[in-house]
């Protein structure tokens, strides 16, 4: 491990880790997660691929999984064994601004750490445990630009197919709509994309 990457790990140590302890996270690597009834929530610290020499950035990710949710949208449940953010079905990066935090040989350790605090108790955890409960959660996955997939999985499970079908609909007529606008060389890809939602609507019988 690197000078900095230890700099890193020494402030998410202080300013982090015993607040997820706390709460009932369970850490791996650079993840933590725990498990609240049918919804799991993760939090992974990552650093930035471009950390070298004696300055170096990290961000902290999190998300709420639903595996039930996982498997209507995918046939399968993608989170590995070891949770990772990136694998959750709902992600806060699609409704948070881009926040990294930077370490060089200057940094107070102390001060970033209890930035971190403020930035879990007036951000994150309640962002969390809001949306762990899972009607929370579709109504965010169907505010951020990427969701409504999910979003209508998520109502599938809650048992509300009226609200699954407008969905798709709403998806289905916003991919038509920029694919009459893309760029020659990403047709291709838009069409496939609508083919895809198509077909798992069809799959669901929500068309």
């Amino acid at each position: 491990m690197s000078e900095m990457a230890k700099r890193i790990t020494a402030v998410v140590d202080q300013g982090l880790s015993a607040l997820l302890k706390r709460e009932g996270f369970r850490k791996r690597g650079i993840n933590y997660y725990r498990t609240d009834r049918d919804a799991m929530q993760v939090v992974t610290v990552q650093s930035s691929q471009w950390n070298y020499g004696h300055s170096g950035r990290f961000r902290v990710n999190f998300g709420v999984h639903f595996p039930a949710v996982a498997k209507v949208l995918a046939g399968v449940d993608p989170m590995p064994e070891f949770p990772s953010e990136p694998y959750c079905v709902l992600r806060a990066a699609w409704s948070f601004p881009d926040r990294w935090w930077t370490v060089d040989t200057t940094t107070d350790v102390t001060m970033i750490a209890d930035e971190l605090r403020a930035y879990w108790r007036d951000v994150v955890w309640p962002w969390l445990e809001t949306n762990k409960s899972l009607p929370e959660a579709a109504a965010t996955l169907e505010s951020q630009l990427v969701g409504k997939m999910a979003a209508a999985a998520a109502r599938l499970v809650l048992g509300e197919r009226n609200e699954a079908v407008r969905l798709v609909r709403a998806c289905i007529a916003s991919l038509e709509s920029s694919l009459e606008t893309a760029h020659p060389a990403n047709v291709e890809i838009q069409a496939a994309q609508v083919q895809k939602v198509r077909e798992w609507a069809a799959c669901h019988q929500l068309l």
